[in-house]
């Protein structure tokens, strides 16, 4: 809650290097939803600024680096990126 209007607010990235989350979902191809459970998890970095949660591109790619592309839970409890 609190963040449904990402996005309309600024126009889009660009913003000092910040990026809402509902951008940071489209580059990732993930749903809003999903990128607020994860940043409630602490898996993705964000800041909440001026009332709207933000990233920055350099933590949208450490979050796609340590999160996205594993498969099954082999690969997450042993480090593998299969």
């Amino acid at each position: 809650m609190g963040d449904e209007g990402e996005g309309a607010q600024d126009g889009g990235a660009g913003r000092d290097g910040w990026l809402t989350l509902a951008e940071a979902a489209a580059l990732l191809g993930r749903s809003l939803d999903t990128l607020r459970m994860q940043r409630r998890l602490h898996a993705l970095h964000a800041e909440k600024r001026a009332g709207v949660w933000m990233t920055r591109p350099a933590w949208v790619e450490a979050y796609r680096h340590a999160h996205l592309g594993r498969k099954g839970w082999a690969a997450r409890l042993d480090g593998r990126d299969d």
